[in-house]
């Protein structure tokens, strides 16, 4: 008898436990409270968002404040000046670590933000973590990862997310065997785009349908793909990474490999952005000193748009007031060479930027702080996008 008490009043708190668990991605996902957006009932969402958060596993707790239990209600304190906030982003753009990543993490923790980078599954499952898992506010998406969702995701998706920079591209490597000099020739061979989810498998399929030819794709990616490309088992394998990528970088010179030039016209140039890979780049494939015409893919930092007042919205403003106060330390000699390709508050089509950064950015203006550089002077405000 007492032993089927107890294993019901175990269940019942495990419920409780989870109602609060699904209080934050409820209102995330609009299944139970669609109603609850940016300025809508704030005071009713700000008690809904400040319950505890139960994290999933692999993803970093954040420490949104001290915490105090009274009873059996949870009080929050004010945060220690030394303690670190946790802000967990996700990282999924391409196959190889986010070289900015690691900059990131040193620069915003000398204001006590602690980033912890998180490997993701794909632009698309990204975008659905971003979405629905309790504990990840913010990822770097592709711009145009938006046009890979439909229906209700899609417009929940573009009413619940904001982005707070527009960052870097990434690159289009096609590395082919000697024989190839047209991406219209890997029509009908063997072709390796990936992991299944990747940028570069979802990107891959898009190019390859917008040209009109069809390769028979393999899935291997990494070092297997070079291996069988290097074998002669396939004729050609993608990459989307910025550049250099470390995977391509380190390759050999390799008389039977280059990179493969894609030509910037048509319905291509309507969905991407011209690049070119430098002989610097790519020393022991590039050999002849002429760039290698691609393509390129913008990203961002998107992030979940918080309702003003809750604690969500009060992280992220902190981490944009850091990020876009010290962003020309980003450019430093030493930093990621990519930094000094962004423009932070640049337009991103499809996109609205968050709040938060209309807000500093109207408090950089009105302090006439131009000359102190703390926003590059290619960085082209949106100013009519949130108005």
């Amino acid at each position: 008898m007492f032993h089927a008490a107890g294993v019901s009043l175990g269940a019942l708190c495990l419920l409780l436990l989870s109602g609060c668990d699904r209080g934050r991605q409820d209102w995330q996902v609009g299944q139970a409270e669609p109603s609850l957006t940016r300025g809508d009932n704030p005071d009713r969402c700000k008690e809904k968002c400040s319950r505890p958060m139960i994290n999933p596993p692999g993803v970093a707790a954040i420490s949104v404040s001290s915490r105090q239990s009274v009873g059996r209600e949870t009080v929050l304190q004010p945060r220690s000046k030394d303690e670190f906030e946790g802000v967990p982003i996700l990282f999924s753009t391409s196959e190889e670590p986010d070289p900015l990543a690691a900059d990131l993490v040193d620069l915003l923790g000398r204001d006590k933000l602690r980033v912890s980078p998180i490997q993701g599954l794909g632009p698309r499952q990204t975008l659905n973590d971003l979405l629905h898992r309790p504990g990840v506010d913010m990822a770097v998406v592709d711009m145009d990862s938006l046009e890979s969702l439909t229906g209700r995701t899609r417009r929940l998706a573009q009413k619940r997310l904001r982005y707070i920079a527009r960052l870097y591209t990434q690159d289009l490597h096609v590395l082919a065997r000697r024989n190839i000099a047209d991406l219209r020739q890997l029509d009908g061979r063997r072709v390796d785009v990936g992991r299944s989810g990747s940028a570069t498998w979802r990107t891959a399929r898009l190019i390859f349908a917008t040209v009109g030819i069809s390769p028979v794709l393999t899935e291997f990616g990494g070092s297997t793909a070079l291996d069988q490309l290097r074998s002669g088992e396939i004729d050609a394998a993608l990459l989307i990474a910025p550049r250099p990528s470390r995977r391509i970088l380190d390759i050999p010179p390799d008389e039977s490999l280059h990179l493969l030039p894609i030509s910037y016209r048509g319905d291509l140039a309507e969905a991407y952005l011209p690049a070119q890979l430098e002989p610097s780049d790519y020393p022991n494939l590039i050999r002849d000193g002429r760039p290698v015409h691609t393509l390129a893919l913008g990203t961002l930092l998107a992030v979940v748009n918080w309702p003003k007042g809750t604690e969500g919205y009060s992280r992220a403003g902190r981490f944009v007031h850091s990020l876009y106060s010290r962003f020309a330390e980003l450019q430093e000699q030493g930093r990621h060479p990519k930094w000094k390709d962004v423009s932070p508050a640049a337009v991103a089509p499809g996109w609205q930027l968050f709040q938060p950064v209309e807000d500093w950015l109207d408090s950089y203006e009105r302090k006439s702080a131009s000359a102190a550089g703390a926003i590059p002077a290619n960085a082209s405000r949106p100013l009519s996008q949130n108005r």
